[in-house]
């Protein structure tokens, strides 16, 4: 898993989630984010920087509908 591109997995994954779901008018959806595992550098200092990861999902249908990864860093 560690050697996969994510932002190619995102890309194709994001594309296929657009021919394949639906987003009626008015659907509510959720936003989560989480920080990967072990990406965290300089975490003693105000410079710290990780990667996260944020998905949208639909509860209505069950399904995410959305994700993309974010470097999150502080300069």
């Amino acid at each position: 898993m560690t050697r996969i591109d994510f932002t190619e997995l995102a890309q194709v994954f994001n594309q296929w989630a657009k021919q394949q779901i639906t987003i009626q008018e008015a659907e509510w959806l959720a936003v989560d984010g989480k920080s990967i595992r072990s990406t965290v550098s300089d975490c003693n200092s105000s410079y710290q920087n990780f990667v996260n990861v944020v998905s949208v999902f639909s509860n209505c249908q069950g399904v995410p509908v959305a994700i993309e990864q974010f470097h999150v860093g502080r300069k």
